[in-house]
């Protein structure tokens, strides 16, 4: 079935992800794998205008939090991962299609939503098992401001500039419980994000648990 007419909001951002074909890995070590969807980004950034709130590499995945200012988003994540799927082919020497299909995105319209989406993404390595806090985890743009990696690609995160690093870090450190965490998810697969209802206005840094 195809996909219906895609109209790109320049106002608001959005979640995009993408997986490995057959969930398979990218068959290059995490340091090479990292170096090119990041020099990637910078080279999109530049040419599209798009701007990166967050961004977090796994072994067969990524997850961006992006905005197209230019309403170009399909235009920029389709030349950006055409460019790693070449660069990483030309390495491997696979000449097979590298992702499962195209990607997916998921709009992201109040400040709420998006500070639940900005922790969901930087607490997957958690949720993986790989790690037991975010800032350990080094494929994640989060190490660009505890100063653990240099910029790499421009990065627009302001999103947290309420908090002192240490609040932020407990905060997204801090599980939101199976029940929220699959609210998220089911959130993420709407072309709109949205979470269940809740009856109070949520603290816009507890975000009632998320």
């Amino acid at each position: 079935m195809a996909r219906s007419l895609f109209r790109c909001s320049p106002e608001h951002s959005y979640h995009v992800w993408n997986r490995c074909h057959n969930k398979s890995w990218f068959e290059l070590d995490m340091q090479s794998v990292w170096d090119i969807f990041s020099i990637n980004l910078y080279f999109t950034c530049h040419c599209y205008g798009i701007k990166v709130h967050a961004f977090v590499l796994m072994s067969n995945h990524y997850h961006l939090l992006v905005s197209a200012p230019h309403g170009n988003l399909s235009e920029a994540i389709g030349y950006f991962q055409k460019a790693c799927t070449n660069e990483i082919n030309r390495r491997t020497g696979n000449i097979n299609q590298l992702w499962g299909g195209r990607f997916g995105r998921s709009l992201i319209d109040s400040h709420h939503y998006l500070l639940a989406v900005y922790k969901y993404i930087y607490r997957n390595p958690i949720e993986a098992g790989i790690c037991k806090r975010v800032e350990s985890y080094p494929w994640s743009s989060l190490q660009f401001g505890l100063g653990q990696r240099h910029y790499e690609f421009p990065l627009f995160d302001d999103l947290m500039d309420e908090l002192s690093a240490d609040r932020e870090l407990d905060w997204i450190n801090t599980d939101p419980g199976e029940a929220k965490k699959e609210y998220m998810k089911r959130g993420l697969r709407r072309a709109r994000f949205k979470l269940p209802k809740v009856n109070q206005r949520p603290n816009p840094i507890d975000l009632e648990g998320f």
